[in-house]
This record gives C-alpha cells, sequence and structure tokens, in this order.
C-alpha cells in the first residue's frame, strides 16, 4: 500500500492513463456505449447548460470488483479510499506467458502492490483502438494471486485470453480479492515502478466503476 505521507511535492511526473469518455469509446461487445447528450443550453438560451450522461460501469478505463463474477463477492462500498492508492510496476508482455513470468520476477512485487500489463496490440494510437482479447493466460494469473498482488490491470477492455464466455482469468483474479483494472492507455509509459491513484465513482452496491487513472514518479 502507498504510504500515506507520500510527498506530492517530489512527484517529478503525472501520466494520465484514463481514456476519455464520450462517443468514440470503444465498447465491450455487447456493452452500451457510451452517450453524453446536452438536454439544455446556455447558447441556446437556457437559463443552464445540463448534460446526460448514459455509460455502463465498465466504461472506458474501470475497476472490476469480485461481484463482477463472484456470487457474494466485494463490491464498490466494500472498498475504501486507501484501496485505489497503490505502488505498481509496469510491464510488458512480450512474446508469450512464460517470458511474461520471468519479467514479472524480475519485477518483483510486493504483497499488496499491483502490476500493469501493457500489450503492444493493446490500446495504442486511438483511445477507441482497444484489443478486446488479451493474451493473459491463467499460469499469470495465477502468479500474481500466489504473491498475494491487490491489483492486475491492462491496455484493454478485457484481460481474458479467448472470448470462450468462461472468463477464468477474472474468476481466478477476482475469486482471490485481486482487482482487475481494464482500459488503460498506456503508450507513453515507460516499464517500471509507479505510484498509481485509480479513483472510482462512490457507487453502492456496484460490481465495477469508471476510474480516473494516474501513475506517477518520484515521491
Amino acid at each position: 500500500m502507498m504510504e500515506r505521507n507520500h510527498n506530492l511535492s517530489k512527484i517529478n511526473k503525472i501520466f494520465d492513463i484514463s481514456l476519455p469518455l464520450g462517443p468514440r469509446t470503444a465498447a465491450y461487445p455487447g456493452d452500451p456505449k457510451v452517450c453524453l447528450e446536452r438536454i439544455s443550453e446556455v447558447e441556446n438560451g437556457d437559463l443552464y447548460s445540463l448534460s446526460r450522461l448514459t455509460l455502463s460501469t465498465h466504461s472506458g478505463t474501470h475497476l472490476d470488483y469480485p461481484a463482477h463474477f463472484i456470487p457474494g463477492g466485494a463490491c464498490s462500498e466494500d472498498y475504501g479510499a486507501d484501496s485505489c492508492m497503490l505502488e505498481v510496476h509496469v510491464v510488458d508482455w512480450t512474446e508469450n506467458a512464460e517470458t511474461v513470468l520471468r519479467r514479472l520476477e524480475a519485477a518483483n512485487p510486493a504483497p499488496g502492490e499491483g502490476v500493469l500489463l501493457r500489450l503492444p496490440d493493446g490500446i495504442r494510437n486511438r483511445p477507441e483502438d482497444v484489443a478486446v482479447v488479451s493474451p493473459v493466460t491463467l499460469p499469470v494469473a495465477r502468479w500474481c494471486v500466489e504473491r498475494k498482488l491487490q491489483l492486475v490491470g491492462i491496455n484493454a477492455l478485457s484481460i481474458e485470453e479467448d472470448g470462450s464466455g468462461a472468463f477464468p482469468v477474472h474468476r481466478e483474479l477476482l475469486g482471490n480479492g485481486v482487482l482487475i483494472l481494464e482500459g488503460l492507455w498506456l503508450e507513453e509509459v515507460a516499464e517500471g515502478r509507479y505510484g498509481l491513484l485509480c479513483c472510482p465513482l462512490r457507487l453502492e452496491g456496484a460490481e465495477a466503476s469508471p476510474v480516473r487513472a494516474l501513475l506517477f514518479e518520484g515521491g
């Protein structure tokens, strides 16, 4: 867990690794698209401007809680604000799962920390350019569980290896209390250790929430 007295004056650089939310934001197949609709407008003579926002809890950059797949699992209101502040390691996904496991071993995350996996064919040049299918396998998920990590993130809308519908990676991680952070923008971030702040909406009883995710160096 990140120290509560983290010195913000010593932060060298902040990276916004969140996707913008709008009509161009990619959605997982079958999920509703983001809709931001202006329903009153001062420029049209209305007293004030007002918008209606429609989206799923899994829109853009979002945090999955155990309740997403685990019956009776913890949901949004079961986590305090400190659960979204932690140290993480950004690790490039290269070649295959065996190679990535070696890279994760070299990063050596401690219990309570997190890892952010950056796929070469994940979210790349455009916010709407999202790989739905990822190569994350059960051995990688089990390694993260054995390390007692708090969070695993990825630059794709789903952390699953295939579209079989069984969702084994989600079930392995969430079933063991490891939160999943999906839809990350990691194009401008180098491998290494960072502080992560990923604040969800303060929803009641939700299985997931959009977040504003920030990485920072130093401090």
